[in-house]
């Protein structure tokens, strides 16, 4: 049995607006799209992606919410393109 490795794209703009793999969604819309990908691949990534004038604290509670739901490899991008 192949192992597969699968990857979620978390953003947060500059308006503070949650993306998760292209599509706009609410934190509770967050964690239970979270879930669903960990019931399917307990292995899952995330990369969490942010606007560098996104307040630090915003992106520690998505990220606290990524570890509670169960994931445990995940990245941390910073967007300072302007």
């Amino acid at each position: 049995q192949e192992s597969k490795q699968s990857t979620v794209n978390i953003t947060l703009n500059a308006m503070g607006v949650i993306d998760f793999n292209g599509s706009t969604v609410s934190k509770e819309e967050l964690s239970s799209k979270i879930q669903a990908e960990l019931s399917k691949n307990p292995e899952l990534h995330a990369v969490i992606s942010a606007d560098e004038s996104v307040p630090h604290g915003k992106v520690i509670e998505i990220l606290d919410r990524v570890q509670v739901l169960g994931v445990r490899k995940f990245a941390i991008n910073v967007d300072g393109s302007k």
